[in-house]
C-alpha cells in the first residue's frame, strides 16, 4: 500500500485517476472480485488522507452500500424464512445509491418468469423498509447460476441475467426462433458487420 501511495503522488491529474479508480472499484465490489475488503478500505483511507474527504466521498458511499446491502439481504432472508412461503431460487441483491456509482441503466429487459416472484417479493419487502424509494434494476450487472438437468451429468452454469433468460427459454422449448428471443426477453440482437 505504501508503494501505491508513493506512485500516487506522481500522478498529475488526480481527477482522472479518481474516475478510473471509481469505475474499477465499483466493478470489483459488484462482481465480488475484491481480494480484500480491508485492503479496499485501507486504500480509500489513504486516498482520503492525500486528497481530502470530497475526493473519496463517493468511494466511501460505494463501500457503505455494499455493507448495507449485506444487512438488507440478511433481513430479507429472515423475512422469507419466517413467512412460510420460501422462494424457488436463492436470491440476493445489492442496493446501490444512485449518485455514487458509475453505472448506467441497461436496455429494456423482461425478467424471466422464474425470477419474477423473487423480484416481486423483494420489492414488497424493500417498500416496507424504505417507503417512497424507487428501485431501478441494473440487469446488465446481474448474474446467477443455473443447474442443468438435461445432460447425463449435472452442470452448474454461471451466467449473466441476459444469458439466464435465454437459457431458461429452453425449459419449455427444444428450438426457438430468434424473433421469439426478442419478443420474450425484449432484448435487441447485436448486428455484426463483417
Amino acid at each position: 500500500m505504501l508503494l501505491q501511495m508513493v506512485i500516487f503522488r506522481y500522478v498529475e491529474d488526480k481527477d482522472v485517476f479518481q474516475k478510473f479508480y471509481s469505475k474499477l472499484l465499483a466493478k470489483r465490489l459488484v462482481q465480488q472480485n475484491s481480494a480484500s475488503d480491508d485492503a479496499e478500505a485501507s486504500m480509500i483511507s489513504k486516498l482520503k488522507q492525500a486528497c481530502g474527504f470530497e475526493y473519496t466521498s463517493k468511494l466511501q458511499r460505494m463501500f457503505q452500500d455494499m455493507s448495507l446491502s449485506k444487512d438488507l439481504n440478511e433481513r430479507f432472508k429472515n423475512r422469507i424464512a419466517t413467512s412460510g412461503e420460501p422462494l424457488d431460487v436463492d436470491f440476493s441483491i445489492n442496493v446501490l445509491s444512485s449518485g455514487s456509482w458509475p453505472f448506467q441503466q441497461g436496455p429494456p429487459f423482461a425478467l424471466p418468469l422464474e425470477l419474477q416472484k423473487s423480484q416481486r417479493r423483494f420489492v414488497e419487502f424493500y417498500s416496507t423498509q424504505h417507503n417512497g424509494r424507487k428501485l431501478n434494476w441494473l440487469y446488465h450487472l446481474s448474474k446467477g447460476e443455473l443447474v442443468t438437468h438435461c445432460f447425463k451429468n449435472r452442470y452448474t452454469l454461471q451466467a449473466s441475467t441476459y444469458q439466464m433468460a435465454v437459457l431458461l427459454l429452453f425449459n419449455n422449448h427444444v428450438t426457438i426462433r430468434l424473433g421469439d428471443f426478442e419478443s420474450v426477453t425484449q432484448l435487441k440482437p447485436v448486428r455484426c458487420l463483417y
